[in-house]
């Protein structure tokens, strides 16, 4: 598996505790489809070709590297936080743990010293040649397959993987901090005409002279 699958950042990486628990339920759930598959098919023994093992490691082969492609093209097409967190935790459930318990090297390699050990010398040669070759095979068309797949549309502002969409943050309007202009204009000028040696008075007016009072009176 590629750093995209099993790196410190799927396992280990941002909230290391959910993908240890999602290693886990995905490698309980591997190792049950194995083990239904081995009693479909049944444990014949040598010298017999061990199908079970055989089918198991080159069906989880293919879908490794289908998986292994797809991550890489999303991670391709989306490197935002969100998405590599949810990409992280779907290749821990499926990759290291299902995968990786529906899978068997170990049964592989006992496999082949059993047909050598019965005397099946050209079986345990052809086993272990066309299973190497085979799952090599299977890998290389699943990533293949994954990386021809289109790439997902550009996410929309505030999209969360998962078909989520995240709140979008409130901004408030920042007060308006300028200053009314100052009113320049100074008090409206009299529109009466001002007697001869008339003095204007505090509100603007003009006051007549005061021998012009006295001859009025």
């Amino acid at each position: 598996m590629g750093p995209e699958l099993c790196g410190r950042g799927a396992v280990w990486g941002h909230n290391g505790t959910v993908n240890w628990w999602l290693v886990a339920a995905g490698g309980a759930l591997g190792t049950l489809a194995r083990h239904a598959v081995g009693q479909a098919v049944g444990y014949p023994g040598a010298p017999a070709w061990p199908w079970a093992t055989f089918a198991v490691n080159l069906v989880g082969s293919l879908a490794l590297g289908l998986l292994q492609g797809l991550v890489e093209t999303r991670l391709a097409a989306d490197a935002a936080r969100p998405s590599q967190v949810f990409l992280a935790r779907i290749s821990a459930f499926a990759g290291v743990g299902m995968l990786g318990g529906f899978t068997t090297y170990s049964a592989f390699s006992v496999e082949v010293v059993a047909l050598v050990q019965a005397g099946a010398l050209a079986g345990a040669g052809a086993y272990a040649g066309i299973s190497v070759v085979a799952g090599i095979a299977c890998a290389a068309l699943g990533l293949r397959c994954g990386r021809a797949c289109p790439a997902p549309a550009p996410r929309k502002p505030g999209h969360v993987p998962g078909g989520r969409v995240a709140a979008p943050d409130r901004q408030v309007p920042a007060p308006d901090k300028r200053a009314p202009a100052p009113d320049k204009q100074g008090p409206a000028p009299s529109t009466r005409d001002p007697s001869p040696g008339a003095v204007p008075d505090a509100a603007g007016d003009p006051t007549p002279p005061r021998h012009a009072q006295e001859d009025s009176s």
